[in-house]
């Protein structure tokens, strides 16, 4: 097997992106560097891009709203969480409170 298929059934990388995976010589054996430069990255934003223009209102309409869902869902569990927990942290001070409410949802 080559080394794109070997790693194909372990990471959820695009088959092409995994293709433009450079190998190179790591102490024994041949190892995948799984970070895409700015040509792949360029490129998999236009091709995303492409793909919406093409797409229908309903989907584009779907996809917002799933993409509204996430992120009202990502602010309603840090509301919860940092609101819930101002009594087990007011001994360390009313900062960590804060940090802990912009580390769930920045």
């Amino acid at each position: 097997k080559t080394l794109p298929e070997r790693f194909a059934p372990i990471v959820s990388l695009p088959r092409h992106l995994l293709q433009s995976a450079s190998g190179f010589s790591m102490g024994g054996g041949k190892a995948a560097s799984l970070v895409i430069g700015p040509k792949e990255g360029y490129a998999a934003i236009v091709d995303k891009g492409e793909s919406l223009c093409n797409a229908s209102l309903i989907q584009i309409f779907a996809l917002s709203t799933m993409a509204g869902c996430f992120i009202g869902f990502g602010a309603l569990l840090s509301l919860t969480i940092s609101g819930n927990i101002d009594g087990a942290l007011k001994c360390l001070g009313p900062g960590v409170g804060t940090w802990l409410f912009a580390a769930l949802f920045p």
